[in-house]
């Protein structure tokens, strides 16, 4: 086993190396350091607690740790002493919302503590983030703090969408490459579940009413299924309708949102009912409340607001291109995130908000319930509060392609 003592400078210079690394993802290989054989403190927010994560048990001369912590803006405490086999711990005197930032020290032999860097910060909470990384194939079930990750699942080489299930937690995938969909568990178990589809492509989960709804690309059709009571393969009763250039499913109370060539169709499985609204190319959907939605149409360089009566309704962008559109579903207000930036429009239309420090933006999620936007770049996962502020950045993706929150109030 190594001494530290005689590696001391080099354990230094990787404390500080690491320092602007505290946002990876955890299975960056990075955050190892191969020279050293040492796993810097790693700390990953939870619902009501954080977990604490380390390894020094190369090094002879460790005799044991000191975990000193912060709330908030108050001053360091130590909390926890531990000998030298410890490599864990998890804080559960926490409260969720409020901010730690933990700093461990090591005891060695003859020289006493040495504190080591970075300092790590975490926030708990219920929410948990779920981001498709296209360009690895990984899903990903995000911190609710968006400072870690709590894993990555998968190797998905054809990953076309995801949708999350508030109920319990899990995360549904699509692989055009596999004739079905694939559960993941909050905890980070995947199970394949069989469908009668040629390719699955777009997805859109209903977790109040327990259903989903799938696209499928070869036969360009949409589909439904049913979450409860779960089966080892997913029955799928198709919609009534053929489809040209689907672009988007949303899923609302029971029904679907389709955006496709140049229409957008409103569907009420109970009632077999429909509602049309004549559109050019819609890209996203956004449902309110009051019947209606917003869409973004011509391929994202207008917004539109589709009254529940059938009329369109005009709203200007700030900026020449939207990618994506949340809406608050009481309130009626949106969110548009565009290649320049984030506007929030009130449901007459009026601006209500706007960041402008969002450039290369690829998607957007709204947690209405915490009142926390997440933002995807192709490289980075970003959480803000409704006036801009950043809360935090993740970074080390390949190429992010979609983003679900779950609030996490339902269980």
């Amino acid at each position: 086993m190594a001494k530290l003592g005689v590696l001391l400078c080099c354990l230094v210079w990787a404390g500080i190396g690491c320092s602007d690394r505290q946002h990876r993802n955890p299975l960056d290989p990075q955050v190892v350091d191969p020279a050293l054989d040492l796993v810097p403190l790693e700390a990953v927010a939870g619902n009501r607690e954080v977990k604490l994560r380390w390894d020094y048990r190369t090094f002879a001369d460790v005799s044991g740790y000191r975990l000193y912590r912060r709330i908030g803006d108050g001053g360091w405490d130590l909390f926890q002493e531990l000998g030298s086999a410890a490599h864990s711990f998890d804080d559960l005197q926490v409260e969720n919302g409020t901010t730690y930032a933990y700093q461990l020290a090591l005891l060695i032999r003859g020289e006493g503590e040495r504190l080591q860097q970075p300092l790590k910060q975490a926030t708990p909470g219920p929410q948990a983030g779920w981001a498709a990384d296209m360009g690895s194939g990984v899903v990903w079930r995000i911190s609710p703090d968006n400072r870690a990750a709590f894993f990555g699942q998968g190797r998905f080489p054809g990953l076309n969408a995801l949708g999350v299930d508030r109920r319990d937690g899990s995360c549904w995938v699509s692989d055009r490459f596999f004739r079905g969909l694939v559960r993941i568990s909050a905890t980070g178990e995947a199970t394949e579940h069989p469908a009668a589809v040629g390719e699955a492509g777009l997805l859109s989960i209903d977790s109040d009413q327990q259903m989903g709804w799938l696209v499928d690309n070869l036969c360009q059709t949409v589909s439904w299924f049913a979450l409860a009571p779960l089966a080892d393969s997913l029955e799928l009763a198709v919609v009534d309708a053929r489809f040209e250039g689907l672009k988007v499913v949303k899923a609302w109370q029971g029904s679907c949102w389709i955006g496709a060539s140049g229409r957008v169709l409103h569907y009420w499985r109970e009632e077999a009912r429909r509602m049309q609204w004549e559109v050019e190319r819609p890209t996203a959907l956004a449902p309110t409340a009051e019947g209606g939605a917003w869409a973004l149409v011509h391929g994202g360089q207008a917004l539109v607001y589709l009254e529940p009566h059938g009329g369109i309704r005009e709203v200007a962008l700030p900026f020449a291109e939207g990618v994506a559109v949340e809406a608050d579903p009481q309130s009626g207000a949106c969110w548009v995130a565009g290649t320049e930036g984030v506007v929030s429009l009130a449901l007459d239309g009026t601006s209500l908000a706007q960041w402008d420090g969002g450039r290369g933006l690829t998607g957007l999620a709204l947690d209405g319930v915490h009142g926390h936007l997440w933002l995807t770049t192709l490289g980075q996962l970003l959480k803000l509060t409704p006036e801009g502020q950043v809360l935090s950045r993740l970074g080390g993706f390949a190429s992010l392609g979609g983003i679900e929150v779950d609030p996490g109030i339902s269980r």
